[in-house]
């Protein structure tokens, strides 16, 4: 029911409000190199990096430095959007409807930018499930479908989460060596190469350690 639910999700923020703040006070004070690239928990804190590496750049840089100095080309790409943008609303309403039914591409490009900047593996799982779901349960067994797909989801989400927090007590906290494809494939490619000091691709070996305009040429 409508009311029982709103209740339930409403009770539930609001005990997740103090959860998750204790959570993060104990991440910050309890974790030893919390954040850190060396962190051996794997902390890396990638979704708060980009978040200050975006407030930097559009706040302490500023929009005026980046688009008329440091990336003069970056305000073409308002213009290829837009463009773009106009082409698939052509596309929506001109072409048959067995083709553009589930064209939906800011659905489809809004979801990549939550994938940022993790590799392909970390969010396959999600996909493979959705599909299962979404498509094919649905297609074949529409009324199971409706009678169970929010509760199976709402049990996946929950499995995920319990299945996190007894992960990281067991192996994670202190750490223990678990020889697995799963947790060793990050290291494997160009992606771990970057953090390599003998990395042909470490910024160190770069002109004057840095990579952009010289000191005292910044626009």
């Amino acid at each position: 029911p409508p009311r029982a639910m709103f209740r339930s999700q409403l009770l539930s923020v609001l005990i997740t409000l103090f959860i998750q703040l204790g959570i993060i006070n104990y991440q910050i004070t309890g974790i030893k190199d919390y954040c850190d690239l060396d962190n051996k928990q794997k902390f890396y804190c990638y979704g708060s990096r980009d978040f200050y590496n975006s407030s930097i750049l559009w706040g302490v840089i500023g929009p005026k430095r980046v688009f008329g100095g440091l990336y003069p080309a970056l305000p073409y790409c308002f213009l290829i959007g837009l463009i773009f943008g106009l082409l698939c609303v052509a596309y929506k309403k001109l072409a048959p409807r067995k083709y553009t039914v589930y064209f939906e591409p800011a659905i489809f490009l809004g979801a990549f930018q939550n994938w940022a900047p993790t590799n392909l593996s970390y969010l396959t799982g999600g996909l493979y499930l959705g599909y299962a779901s979404m498509h094919y349960v649905r297609k074949k067994y529409e009324a199971w479908w409706q009678k169970y797909n929010y509760l199976l989801g709402s049990g996946i989400d929950a499995g995920i989460a319990f299945s996190s927090i007894i992960i990281y007590f067991a192996v994670q906290y202190h750490e223990k060596d678990l020889n697995w494809w799963g947790n060793s494939v990050q290291y494997n490619g160009l992606d771990s190469a970057l953090q390599d000091s003998a990395s042909r691709l470490d910024i160190s070996n770069a002109p004057d350690g840095y990579i952009g305009p010289r000191i005292g040429h910044f626009p």
